[in-house]
């Protein structure tokens, strides 16, 4: 079945200052211009915005361009197999992290929505809001779609910050590689609207699907991080309803335990560019005064048999690597149908930083033929299929043990 070009980076952009020139211009510290996305930032947050935010950010490029060089000339890489360009995106990320915390939701959440005007959509992609009542949501599809699949996305953001724009360059790439439309769905968002509300709004976005005529066994659930967590939260939920299950679901680092329990949030905080205190900051938010480790707050400890087939992905360089691994476990424990494939020295969120980390380009690939097999009836999954080669962890041996 033809697809079309994913938009990806050259493996020369990869190794060069201008790959992550790219990233800081477009990701995260462009220059805030009013008036040009169409959900408007509040007037209050503009001022903000272009006087003490962008002076921020200024400083903070620059700091982060000489801490990075001079760690690396001092032979202190932040990880061994990553290039200049691809340490000072992930840099980057971790003083945006830190700055998020230490603001209020509403004003982090403005700041990385100023931003998020500078991300690209990739070239040919198509983008319409959805008449959906009650819950925002966005169409994204190719310029040719060629698969009756929808992939119903959740994105990421902790629950706290995101929208369809900080993840356009995800989504589009998504649509393109899968040569489907992606419904982006825009759910509530903490504190203000803590949990359950954005398991409310996934499962009103999918029985809008349902509604519209679209079969459930063309439906495939999708998220990141946090999002993917909301994704497997639904499904869990759904199960215990009458509704049809969609075919599938592709998770991408799924926030699963919000209690931080595993050994890579510590293990791997060297590398990547959060860390434990960061998950558990905006785990409170979220959660409230629920425990975090309720099944549907952190779905890694809910009831997963009876789940549609669901691929998973996560970096080996990442907190959420071991979180991940377990789930995958936990689902072959149940019965359920899973495919794990880890990103080898990929940090958290790397579908973001695709200008320095081309690696998401066969990430997209993967999630689109998983997408093909489960909505054409071909997931074929007598035993489930892992690839687990390249990550260690508590749970790692019993996977492997598991024949193919």
């Amino acid at each position: 079945m033809r697809r079309q070009r994913i938009s990806r980076s050259s493996t020369a952009e990869k190794l060069s200052a201008r790959g992550c020139l790219n990233f800081l211009s477009t990701f995260r510290l462009a220059l805030y211009s009013p008036g040009t996305h169409e959900h408007e930032i509040p007037s209050t947050h503009v001022v903000t915005l272009e006087h003490q935010t962008v002076i921020h950010l200024l400083l903070t490029s620059l700091r982060v361009l000489f801490e990075v060089t001079w760690r690396r000339v001092l032979g202190r890489r932040r990880h061994p197999e990553w290039s200049w360009a691809q340490e000072v995106a992930v840099t980057v990320s971790l003083h945006n992290g830190r700055r998020a915390m230490m603001l209020p939701p509403d004003r982090a959440r403005a700041e990385a929505e100023g931003a998020s005007r500078f991300i690209s959509m990739p070239k040919g992609v198509h983008r319409k809001p959805a008449n959906l009542e009650g819950v925002r949501a966005e169409w994204f599809e190719g310029p040719e779609p060629h698969s009756d699949a929808v992939i119903l996305y959740f994105h990421g953001g902790g629950y706290v910050i995101g929208s369809s724009n900080l993840w356009v360059e995800v989504l589009g790439n998504l649509a393109l590689a899968s040569g489907s439309r992606v419904l982006s769905v825009g759910y509530r968002l903490a504190p203000e609207h803590p949990y359950p509300a954005g398991i409310a709004d996934a499962l009103e976005a999918y029985g809008w699907l349902l509604e519209l005529g679209i079969r459930s066994a063309q439906i495939v659930f999708s998220g990141d991080s946090s999002g993917g967590a909301l994704a497997l939260a639904a499904l869990v939920k759904l199960k215990a309803t009458e509704t049809p299950m969609p075919a599938g679901a592709v998770l991408f680092s799924p926030w699963v335990d919000l209690s931080s329990s595993s050994d890579s949030v510590v293990a791997n905080a060297v590398y990547d560019w959060a860390d434990r205190e960061y998950l558990l900051h905006f785990a409170r938010l979220y959660a409230g005064d629920n425990d975090l480790k309720s099944p549907l707050i952190s779905p890694l400890f809910a009831d997963l048999a009876g789940l549609p087939p669901i691929q998973l992905h996560v970096g080996s360089a990442e907190i959420l690597r071991d979180e991940v691994g377990d789930l995958a476990q936990r689902l072959l424990a149940q019965q359920s149908e899973v495919e794990l494939k880890v990103q080898e020295a990929m940090p958290h969120g790397w579908l973001n930083m695709g200008s320095v980390f081309p690696e998401a380009a066969d990430t997209f690939k993967e999630a689109a033929e998983f997408v093909e097999r489960v909505t054409v009836g071909e997931m074929k999954v007598e035993q489930a299929k892992l690839d687990s080669s390249s990550i260690e962890g508590p749970w790692a041996a019993q996977v492997r043990s598991k024949p193919e």
